[in-house]
């Protein structure tokens, strides 16, 4: 299991902003969240267990393969067997199809947009882990301050 982070370039609110504590999206910022929902649909070795759009970032926390999301380790999927490095490389792919399609959804419809090139990731390897993460993605709007950020 995976906490993902990635940014708009320059950290510009392309997404929305945050209005009493709830996110007000930009037509990218919806594109951004149904693009989310949509990928366990797509993808069935994937699942998205948690995430937040804030007006100039996104966290996930993605599961690939099976087990239950809470589990500080995945099992591998009987469908497909695992080999070393693959999960990284899975999720770098879904990072980049999710980006990707923002960013054409964006230019088709004359929208600027642009992200960051690089994503942060971290391999969740305990259930207090998992919570503490977990906790902060619910959170991360409602301690949002448009001021410092």
């Amino acid at each position: 299991m995976f906490f993902v982070t990635f940014n708009t370039l320059n950290k510009v609110h392309y997404f929305g902003h945050v209005e009493n504590g709830r996110m007000q999206y930009t037509e990218v910022g919806e594109k951004m969240a149904s693009d989310i929902l949509d990928i366990q649909s797509r993808y069935s070795d994937i699942i998205i267990d948690e995430w937040v759009v804030m007006p100039n970032h996104v966290h996930l926390i993605i599961k690939i393969g099976n087990g239950d999301p809470s589990e500080g380790t995945i099992k591998p999927s009987n469908r497909q067997p695992l080999v070393k490095g693959s999960k990284r490389s899975r999720l770098s792919s879904t990072i980049g199809n999710l980006k990707s399609g923002v960013k054409r959804y964006a230019n088709q419809n004359q929208i600027q947009f642009n992200w960051n090139p690089r994503f942060y990731e971290h391999i969740i390897r305990t259930e207090d882990s998992y919570q503490n993460i977990k906790e902060y993605i619910q959170n991360n709007i409602k301690k949002w301050d448009d001021r410092k950020s």
